[in-house]
This record gives structure tokens, sequence and C-alpha cells, in this order.
């Protein structure tokens, strides 16, 4: 996926991410991630606006700059 930007907005997906997976700059805006384990995973410059993140895990998730405007993170561990 070299020099690409994956969109997934307004999908379901959960408990549909893996560990350590590279989401650098993928836009997830108004994605549903309930319930998924993202431990690890590299969301640095990810979009998650409006995303639904419920009771997720995010332990040593990276989310230095990702747009977490209006995100929905309750009852995630971060």
């Amino acid at each position: 996926m070299l020099g690409m930007i994956l969109k997934i907005g307004f999908i379901r997906l959960k408990a549909g991410i893996g560990e350590r997976t590279n989401l650098e700059v993928v836009s997830l805006k108004g994605a549903c991630l309930e319930r998924s384990n993202m431990v690890g995973v590299n969301l640095r410059v990810a979009n998650l606006k409006d995303a639904n993140v419920n009771n997720c895990n995010l332990r040593a998730a990276v989310l230095a700059e990702a747009d977490l405007e209006r995100c929905n993170l309750s009852g995630s561990d971060l």
C-alpha cells in the first residue's frame, strides 16, 4: 500500500483489526471499531473523526497526531 491512503469510513470493524497493524495515514472517519483489539496499532496521523471506538483495547497504540474530533472512546483501554 505504498503511498496510498486507505479510506475505511462508515464501516463496522467489530474485533477486526489485528495487533501492531500500521494504519498511520488511514481515514476511519465515522467508522465503528467497537470491541476491536488494537494493541500496538499505528494510528499516528489517522483520521478518526466521528468514529465509534467504544470498549477497544488500544494499549501501546500510537495516536500522536491522530484527528480524534468527536471520536467516542468510552470504555476503551488506553
